[in-house]
């Protein structure tokens, strides 16, 4: 396995500007600009694993490009991301506020969405539903003709939805 190197592109914090920590939205919200700036597409797809092995965009530029493929990404888009992250971080995009109106993060009084599907016992298809946890309504039995999952961020597939929950 190869090894590409790179210059170190570190940006040297603004000293006028707060500290940044790191939080559970920085990762979601640099992979986004990742997919719109760099043009990777679907990295958030690798959001899950990226969680997993504790990388953040705070020690991106450190991880090794091996341990980064072994994850699922490109050589490629390693690289750009690993270059990319320190800009980031220092920038203005990762001290922003989290702006409780966007849907893509769930503040304090939404609930986080998740992916269902639902499968025909039958064989003759499948259909997927986006949710919340809790919600009933859509998620009916259907007189016992189909199975319902749900997707899971911690094993990356779908898992059956247990009868009655």
């Amino acid at each position: 396995s190869r090894s590409y190197s790179h210059p170190r592109t570190s940006v040297p914090p603004d000293p006028s500007s707060p500290t940044v920590q790191n939080s559970p939205s920085k990762l979601p919200r640099f992979l986004e600009h990742a997919e719109k700036t760099l043009g990777i597409s679907h990295a958030a797809l690798h959001r899950a694993a990226l969680e997993r092995a504790g990388y953040g965009p705070d020690i991106l530029d450190l991880v090794s490009d091996d341990a980064l493929t072994a994850i699922g990404l490109t050589p490629g888009d390693a690289i750009r991301l690993k270059r990319e992250a320190p800009i980031w971080w220092n920038g203005p995009l990762a001290k922003r506020k989290l702006d409780i109106a966007d849907d893509t993060f769930p503040g304090p009084s939404k609930k986080p969405r998740v992916q269902f599907e639902k499968r025909w016992k039958d064989g003759s298809g499948a259909a997927r539903y986006m949710g919340t946890l809790g919600e009933t309504s859509g998620f009916e039995d259907d007189d016992g003709d189909c199975d319902w999952f749900y997707f899971s961020d911690a094993t990356e597939s779908f898992l059956p939805v247990p009868r009655g929950y």
